[in-house]
């Protein structure tokens, strides 16, 4: 949805709310109003060839220091050649331990005996970095993250050539079957194109690793399962490499179509037409490039939008419904295609569509509607209809114009067996209700007919009784 698209319906929404209504106008708005949710992400210029970032001391610097490129496209309009994306990870971290039942399952890491391999807490290189820092590895909500990256090219094979690198951070302390959901992977950085960024690319991770640095030192948090704050500390623990790392530290040939030693068969790469050079694109970025002529920016705005609404979904929970927050069924509810109410048979649209030639209509005479377009369909007719056993009268059905189409009755009644007990048992349960209330009935009055005959009786017996006098009389 553009810009404008997503105004003209906030525009519309609003005539239908009252005026003093708090719902944003626009675009511009709803991203200021979301700012309030610890959502934001900073642009740092970079050097067009990728040998330094504009940030900290160099902030204010027009060239490079090390090529002499310019900063800027042009020297008056100040637009930078290239901007770097980043996205801090310490509000996303803090705002996990915000939620009581997220934040017990970060801990949950700490209670893994089980002597197998299923989590990464199991594995040496875990345990070898709790026996050297004793002290980070005391308290489980210390969060171990792990690094992943790798290039995409935003356009179709037969463009110019441009590589765009993100760069995702994973907390590792969930438990097995949440640790790689897509919402708890965090987009960190976006390296922008268009030439691969090769060895410099440890210049431009230096914002996330100033934010490394800062919360092994430790930040204050407030963990909503103990409802307390603590010190969470982070620490980077390892990196998943892609294909050519792969390559020299397992010995397997990244080079070919079965790259992939897990995927094998099932990799989605394709080879140019051409060089014959495998490749493989990263299908869920690639598809929320919206604005080819800025590509980094339209991967970021995508991934914040998923990210609010998991963050809504998550801690709005009983006031916002959404994809990830469905109404649960009700399986207990039964339904019938078949209902009869006094007398009366009804069959639902569903249940009669199955049925062929089956119907159910009342005896009596059929009237259309006054037409005036048609005056010919202005008539009345006689219609012989089957009639349920338990209706009485005549009936008068509204046809309207259809009634040269109708069709003769079919004395055929419902056939399937299980209506058919259906219907039996219900019927029989009507029966002896009516049976036990009438037994009932009864019984209460030849009591009351009892209890008059033992009072009449009675006063027989006793005679005329004296007249009763009041003592203030006297």
């Amino acid at each position: 949805m553009s810009v404008a698209h997503y105004d003209d319906v906030l525009g519309i929404i609003h005539e239908f709310l009252p005026p003093e209504s708090k719902l944003a106008k626009d675009f511009y708005r709803s991203k200021k109003l979301l700012e309030g949710l610890g959502m934001p992400y900073v642009k740092i210029d970079v050097c067009y060839n990728n040998c330094m970032l504009y940030y900290k001391e160099d902030e204010h610097k027009e060239k490079c220091d090390f090529c002499g490129t310019s900063r800027y496209e042009n020297g008056q309009n100040k637009t930078p050649r290239k901007v770097l994306r980043y996205l801090p990870i310490k509000d996303r971290l803090q705002r996990l331990y915000a939620h009581e039942e997220i934040a017990r399952l970060l801990q949950s890491h700490s209670r893994s005996q089980s002597g197998n391999m299923v989590h990464p807490c199991d594995g040496e290189a875990w345990q070898q970095f709790d026996e050297d820092f004793q002290d980070f590895a005391q308290d489980p909500r210390n969060v171990r993250l792990a690094l992943a990256t790798d290039g995409f090219t935003p356009y179709s094979l037969g463009a110019a050539p441009y590589y765009c690198w993100p760069v995702f951070i994973t907390p590792l302390n969930f438990p097995p079957g949440v640790c790689m959901r897509p919402e708890y992977t965090f987009l960190t950085l976006v390296i922008p194109g268009p030439e691969h960024p090769g060895k410099k690319i440890s210049v431009l991770m230096q914002p996330l690793v100033d934010e490394l640095l800062k919360l092994w030192e430790g930040v204050e948090t407030w963990d909503a399962s103990r409802k307390q704050n603590f010190t969470m500390k982070a620490i980077f623990l390892w990196s998943i490499h892609d294909f050519p790392a792969y390559g020299m530290f397992a010995g397997w040939s990244t080079h070919g179509r079965l790259a992939c030693p897990i995927c094998m068969g099932d990799s989605q790469s394709f080879q140019l037409r051409n060089g014959r050079k495998p490749c493989w694109f990263i299908q869920k970025l690639r598809k929320k490039v919206r604005n080819k002529a800025r590509v980094e920016g339209s991967i970021v705005e995508a991934y914040l939008v998923e990210e609010t609404s998991n963050f809504l979904s998550l801690y709005f929970n009983p006031k916002v419904r959404s994809a990830r927050n469905k109404m649960p069924r009700y399986d207990d509810v039964s339904t019938y295609g078949v209902y009869d109410i006094n007398g009366y048979r009804f069959r639902s649209e569903k249940y009669e569509s199955k049925k062929s030639g089956l119907t159910t209509t009342n005896s009596g005479k059929a009237e259309n509607t006054n037409n005036d377009s048609n005056p010919n369909d202005d008539q009345t007719q006689d219609v012989s209809f089957y009639q349920e056993d338990g209706l009485e009268g005549t009936f008068i059905i509204d046809l309207g114009a259809d009634l040269g189409n109708m069709t003769p009755p079919i004395l055929d009644e419902i056939t399937n067996a299980k209506d058919l007990e259906f219907l039996e048992k219900q019927m029989q349960a009507e029966d002896n209700y009516d049976e036990d209330d009438n037994e009932d009935e009864e019984e209460e009055e030849e009591e009351e007919e009892e209890e008059e005959e033992e009072k009449e009786n009675d006063e027989e017996d006793e005679g005329p009784q004296p007249p009763a006098y009041d003592p203030n009389d006297f």
